[in-house]
């Protein structure tokens, strides 16, 4: 009796359900990381720290407006004014361009010195004996028989300049670039009125000149008559005059061999000139032009 209680607790022990187990207490879950921000691609990234560059200025440009006396015939046009004006533009990688107005076709050169101060141009050829009075040290230069040639005269008038600042200071209204001499003049008479040898030859004669040469023709017993440069070729042509009191450059510059047939050597006086540039034009130069000019021009 004793066996069968015990098998039958074994076996409804075997048969009853197993325990449960315990249940662990509720943790909460970790909330979810926030999602990576994207990343930016590189060339984004670079313009974002660095500022782009500004875009390179274009360099200023330069207007240089050139009153000549001279005219495209004139030895001094090319040889001087034009491969100036070209030398400019390339010793500037092309900064400066120079307009030539030939022929006092801008300004005459009795108008040249006060244009320059009032800026009808920048830059003139100013030719100081067709003004009389104006500059009276100055003119001191072109007194007759003062000078045998062009380099002498030159260099008289440099020295001078550089040397009495009164004579300086006449030229005080406009920036001083250089100056200069012609070769000594003599007489060029026309076919009609004959070569001139002696002094009886040019005796009545109307000889036309600067206003500087009015006293020096009266001296020499000739009837002078003040012709601007420019209007001499006309009056040879037309009789106005007999001759005129010119050197070999100026007879070639301004055609003047075609109305006049004889020339007289006489080493009379020479023709001053001064270059000469305005003032505020020059000095809103930047500093690097102005270095080239001064030295070349000169």
């Amino acid at each position: 009796m004793i066996t069968i209680v015990l098998v039958g607790n074994l076996i409804l022990g075997a048969c009853a359900a197993p325990a449960l187990a315990p249940v662990p207490d509720l943790v909460p879950a970790p909330a979810p990381a926030p999602p990576a921000p994207a990343l930016a691609p590189a060339s984004a990234l670079t313009l974002a720290s660095v500022p782009a560059p500004a875009p390179a200025l274009a360099p200023k440009l330069i207007q240089l407006h050139f009153s000549s006396a001279h005219t495209p015939k004139s030895a001094i046009h090319y040889a001087v004014w034009v491969r100036f004006a070209n030398e400019l533009k390339k010793r500037t990688d092309g900064r400066v361009t120079v307009t030539i107005y030939h022929s006092n076709s801008l300004l005459s050169t009795r108008e040249a010195y006060d244009g320059i101060i009032s800026g009808v141009a920048d830059m003139a050829y100013v030719i100081p004996d067709h003004t009389p009075g104006r500059f009276p040290l100055f003119e001191v230069t072109s007194l007759p028989f003062m000078v045998p040639s062009s380099e002498v005269g030159t260099r008289l008038g440099d020295a001078l300049l550089e040397n009495i600042p009164e004579m300086m200071a006449e030229f005080k209204a406009v920036h001083m670039l250089w100056t200069w001499k012609t070769e000594a003049f003599g007489l060029s008479l026309t076919e009609k009125a004959g070569p001139v040898r002696t002094l009886e030859d040019i005796k009545g004669k109307k000889i036309g000149g600067g206003a500087m040469t009015i006293a020096l023709l009266k001296a020499l017993g000739a009837a002078p008559l003040s012709v601007g440069i420019s209007d001499r070729y006309l009056s040879a042509q037309t009789g106005v005059i007999d001759g005129l009191l010119m050197g070999w450059a100026g007879l070639t510059g301004w055609s003047l061999y075609e109305v006049t047939k004889y020339h007289t050597d006489a080493n009379l006086l020479a023709g001053g000139a001064v270059m000469v540039m305005n003032k505020d034009f020059w000095n809103s130069l930047p500093s690097d032009i102005q270095k080239i000019i001064s030295p070349h021009i000169n």
